[in-house]
């Protein structure tokens, strides 16, 4: 490599380190041969001076001894004196034989104190002085005199010798430390000029190397300019253009020296995007510029100068990003997001955008509209409009659908702001990132609540129907029965003169009555349960079937009626019905007694006031009472056929009136809370215009004569009619369908036998019914009346018998007075 170091640098560098290697060994051993030397001189010294202390300590035990021995002189004290003055004899003479520091410590002048005191104690204890004894009381105290005097000077020696050795032994460490200093400090210098040396030469190393590597540093900048992806240019302090890199070329093509403002789709911009960078500034942003062959071009440039360490601008470089398909990216997504967020905002239905953890992130304004709710009130939280028998579903459905990613359909209930209960169909899909990974969901909430109403209408009126046409079959039946039944008796009431008879046939035809009655409730659920309505005042009818409903009860009553209560067009048998189901049902509901209140008031109905009924004028009934009322779970129920919480109920009183107000153009409704009673609502139509009520004559016997045709297919009903009709004067002929009635009637006439009226049964089984024949019968002679009789008022034609082509129309089944009014009424005499 360039760079490397060459053999006589090496070599020169491992002498110069071998050199440095020996001078600081060199070093290293005069310090610690020296300090050595320091070191060793005061532990010997120390150790001299332990020995003098130990024979201070010899001595003072001496002392201690002798003052006892005078004080007692025993012979325990005097063995141990001798054993005490033995002991310091001995470690005086290994005092003299070890010192070898007299000039610092005085070690002589001290063995010359204490020595000849302890020699002396030796011979006076062994002897004894001067005549006396060993053992004698003045032995002991020249002995005591003898030995402290020479116990103290000793003391003094030792701590004098002490002093001295301290200061002698200062001086020669300072004279020692002098010394190293002085080898050091020439040690160091020696090194600091062979490292200087070793420096000088490694940084005029180093700045070759660096040379080299700066210029293949150049290089790589070089070479990485030339081929990066982005348009570099390059220009002198005075803007003049000196370089330009490949992708410059294939953008902007050969710009010259002199670049031109031009190349700037915004000139102005362009020269003030120089101006900045020549002053030393710096530019960033996006601009739009032209390309080599004419083309617009979106670009990020970043323009700058380059300035030298006093700041002087020594150059300006600019780097150009195409960023042109990136933009039109941008445009494209920017306009889809527009055109997916007005889609969104159109769209009538509540949609909802969550993260992965629940938060909503958009929400579109029939949301807000619907739920009450906005983004930004919920700060990050979640909606709380989940019911809470609906979390554990919901919460299993979203868990499903992020597990399989398929597309989720349910219906389910969710709350709104204002505490309100929508029925919801919501569908909601996953959202996945470019990875497919899920990132949340989009959920459309579709409000169904009034749908769901409607169909639960139309399930109510379904159920109607198909009862209805059961109800119809059966009561068209029964009236068969019931009408020779209610006719004979009534024939045989008439005929007799027995009152016990007349009696028994009275009860029966009450009782005849009330089936009868029977039969007009399931009539109502037919099709042909229309009203026979007639314009009367509703008052006292409301009165007098409420009293009568009531009658036997402990239920009082109080009437609230305006005074200026419109008339309606009523049938007033069908509507006495439905105030003797409501009253009867709120008789029920107060077993321990109670009050009922009916009240009636005008009121006019307005568009979305209510849905069901049209706007106009209707008379509002409501009946109120005050018992335990009505379970909220079974509201929805009541006008079901045959629900009932009864244990002896058929569950067909309220259905039957709610059949009749419908049919009568208006609704019917309740409110109840349990334990504060139940109020039923009956909106009817008012009529227009008023009323004439006729007075009713005297009934009289009606009679007359001439051939009347019968047409029935049931022989009892043919067989009472006959004797009706000869208890008045008529003659009969009789037949089984409308096709003999036909045949029947054109023979009569044919033969020139005048036939005063037609009776025909609105329905035959298999075979022609009454409008069929009556439209033959009309081509035959236009002008005959014509009457229709029906148990069941399936049809139209009970209700409005002209529109069909007859003359009036009798409800089955029928009294032998019902049938007298409408032949006088029609025939005459």
């Amino acid at each position: 490599m360039k760079n490397s170091w060459s053999f006589s640098q090496i070599l020169l560098l491992c002498s110069i380190a071998i050199v440095i290697t020996a001078v600081i060994v060199t070093l290293v051993i005069t310090n610690t041969t020296l300090r050595s030397v320091e070191q060793n001189l005061p532990d010997t010294l120390i150790k001299e001076l332990i020995s003098l202390d130990q024979v201070l300590e010899l001595l003072s035990e001496v002392v201690t001894a002798s003052d006892m021995t005078t004080a007692d002189p025993s012979p325990e004290n005097l063995r141990l004196l001798t054993q005490n003055v033995n002991a310091a004899f001995e470690g005086v003479n290994s005092l003299r034989r070890s010192y070898v520091f007299d000039n610092l410590i005085q070690a002589s002048s001290f063995h010359a104190v204490v020595a000849p005191a302890i020699a002396d104690l030796k011979i006076w204890l062994a002897e004894g002085v001067s005549g006396y004894g060993p053992g004698s009381s003045t032995t002991t105290r020249i002995i005591q005199s003898r030995i402290k005097p020479a116990y103290e000077k000793a003391k003094a020696l030792s701590q004098e010798s002490r002093l001295i050795a301290q200061g002698r032994l200062d001086d020669q460490r300072q004279r020692l430390n002098r010394l190293l200093s002085s080898i050091n400090l020439l040690f160091m210098l020696t090194l600091m000029i062979t490292l200087g040396m070793v420096l000088l030469f490694i940084h005029q190393h180093r700045l070759k190397t660096r040379e080299i590597k700066s210029r293949e540093h150049l290089q790589y900048f070089k070479t990485a300019v030339e081929y990066s992806s982005d348009a570099i240019g390059m220009s002198d302090p005075k803007g003049s253009h000196w370089y330009q890199n490949k992708t410059f070329d294939e953008l902007f093509g050969d710009i010259g020296k002199d670049p031109p403002a031009s190349l700037y789709k915004d000139e102005n911009m362009g020269r003030q995007i120089f101006k900045t960078i020549m002053e030393g500034g710096q530019w960033s942003g996006e601009v739009e510029m032209h390309g080599k062959d004419g083309a617009g071009l979106s670009i990020l440039l970043r323009a700058y100068s380059i300035k030298d360490a006093t700041g002087r601008v020594i150059g300006l470089v600019g780097a150009h990003t195409d960023i042109t398909r990136q933009k039109k990216a941008e445009i494209a997504l920017q306009k889809n997001e527009q055109l997916m967020r007005a889609i969104l905002d159109a769209n009538p239905d509540p949609m909802v955008m969550y993260d992965r953890a629940g938060i909503p992130q958009f929400m579109n304004p029939a949301f807000t509209e619907v739920f009450g709710w906005t983004l930004d009130e919920l700060q990050g939280g979640r909606i709380p409009f989940v019911p809470e028998d609906q979390k554990t579903h919901t919460f299993e459905k979203i868990k499903e659908i992020y597990v399989h990613g398929k597309p989720l359909r349910i219906n389910t209930q969710r709350y709104t702001k204002d505490n309100r209960t929508l029925d919801i169909f919501l569908s909601a899909a996953v959202t996945k990132d470019d990875n497919g990974l899920p990132t949340g969901m989009v959920v459309n909430l579709s409000d169904i609540t009034q749908r769901k109403a409607l169909e639960a209408q139309y399930e109510q009126a379904q159920k109607m129907e198909s009862l209805g046409t059961l109800a119809g079959g059966i009561a068209h039946d029964f009236n068969n029965l019931l009408s020779g039944i209610y006719g004979y008796l009534d024939l045989a009431q008439k005929k007799t003169t027995d009152p016990n008879i007349s009696s028994y046939l009275k009860r029966a035809l009450n009782s005849s009555e009330r089936a009868k009655n029977l039969t007009r409730q399931l009539l109502t659920f037919s099709k042909g349960g229309e009203p026979v309505k007639k314009i009367e005042p509703l008052t006292p009818f409301l009165q007098e079937t409420t009293q009568f409903a009531l009658s036997g009860s402990n239920v009082s009553c109080s009437f609230n009626l305006a005074p200026d209560l419109w008339t309606c067009d009523y049938d007033k048998n069908q509507m006495g019905q439905v105030i003797e189901n409501i009253v009867i049902n709120a008789v029920h509901a107060m077993p321990s007694g109670g009050n009922i209140d009916v009240e009636a008031m005008n009121v006019t109905i307005s568009e979305n006031i209510l849905s069901s009924l049209q706007p106009g004028r209707y008379v509002r009934i409501s009946i109120t009472d005050t018992g335990a009322g009505i379970p909220e779970r079974y509201l929805s129920r009541i006008f079901d056929p045959f629900f009932t919480t009864k244990q002896k109920g058929s569950g067909l009183g309220l259905a039957t009136s709610y059949s009749i107000v419908k049919r009568h153009g208006g609704i019917i409704e309740v409110e109840s809370e349990p334990g504060r009673g139940t109020c039923f609502h009956a909106f009817i139509p008012a009529a227009a215009g008023s009323i004439n009520i006729a007075q009713a004559a005297p009934e009289k016997q009606y009679k007359s004569s001439g051939m009347i045709l019968i047409m029935d297919d049931e022989e009892m009903i043919t067989e009472m009619l006959t004797a009706m009709l000869e208890s008045m004067g008529f003659t009969t002929s009789i037949t089984r369908d409308g096709r003999q009635a036909v045949e029947m009637f054109k023979t009569l006439m044919d033969q020139h036998l005048p036939v005063r009226a037609i009776i025909l049964d609105l329905t035959v089984p298999g075979a022609m019914g009454g409008k069929e024949t009556v439209r033959e019968i009309r081509k035959i002679n236009a002008e005959i009346p014509v009457f229709v009789a029906s148990g069941y008022s399936e049809d139209a034609a009970i209700a409005n018998p002209e529109d069909f082509g007859f003359t009036a129309a009798l409800e089955k089944p029928f009294s032998i007075l019902d049938l007298s009014r409408m032949l006088e009424k029609h025939l005459g005499v």
